[in-house]
């Protein structure tokens, strides 16, 4: 017999799923709202890497062992990404809180692609939301880094986001999700997370 989806789990999908692109919506445009897409140009996937297995890094800046585990987080992924790997993407949640952090994370994408690159900004971001800084904040964190940024639509990257975040059902932060050809695993928490992108790394040995 086929096991059918009880009603409430199908109506809090369906919940979720609206909640998130009216949440998208809403905060599309970050504090200031003078931001120029007049370029029509497709904004910077944050996806790095060319290895067999897909890692998606899903976190917020404003949760405190997203922010607690990045420094040890962070060698373990550049590490898979050179040898090539893995290929991750960072997934940050959309809260109302968090927008502006992550627009400017993918703006700061568009003007320097690299990983390290990505991996600096994502630094600060954390440390400037353990501040509790706003988009001004951010504004003026990057400039005296030197970091520039470049606006784009970012319309196409959330919808992705969005799908993402349905397919993964991720319910909380940090979560990793490994992909790796049929496969898929979920890991939640620094102990679970770091313990299986290092599984990946001792399996080419």
């Amino acid at each position: 017999m086929p096991r059918f989806k009880t009603f409430p789990y199908l109506l809090k999908k369906a919940v979720l799923v609206i909640f998130l692109s009216v949440l998208m919506a809403v905060f599309f445009v970050p504090d200031g709202g003078a931001d120029d897409f007049s370029e029509n140009t497709e904004a910077v996937f944050p996806e790095f890497g060319k290895g067999p297995v897909a890692v998606r890094m899903y976190s917020n800046y404003f949760c405190g062992p997203c922010r607690a585990m990045e420094p040890d987080l962070e060698p373990v992924l550049r590490e898979l990404v050179e040898n090539e790997q893995i290929r991750v993407t960072f997934i940050d949640i959309p809260t109302p809180r968090s927008m502006p952090y992550v627009h400017y994370f993918l703006y700061a994408l568009n003007e320097n692609a690299a990983m390290e690159h990505a991996l600096k900004i994502r630094g600060i971001l954390f440390d400037l939301a353990g501040k509790g800084g706003g988009a001004e904040d951010i504004r003026r964190a990057l400039a005296e880094k030197d970091i520039g940024y470049q606006p784009r639509d970012l319309t196409g990257i959330f919808e992705q986001f969005n799908e993402l975040l349905q397919a993964d059902a991720v319910r909380s932060t940090p979560t990793v999700v490994i992909e790796d050809g049929a496969e898929i695993r979920m890991h939640t928490g620094r102990a679970d997370i770091l313990t299986a992108l290092g599984e990946i790394a001792g399996g080419a040995e």
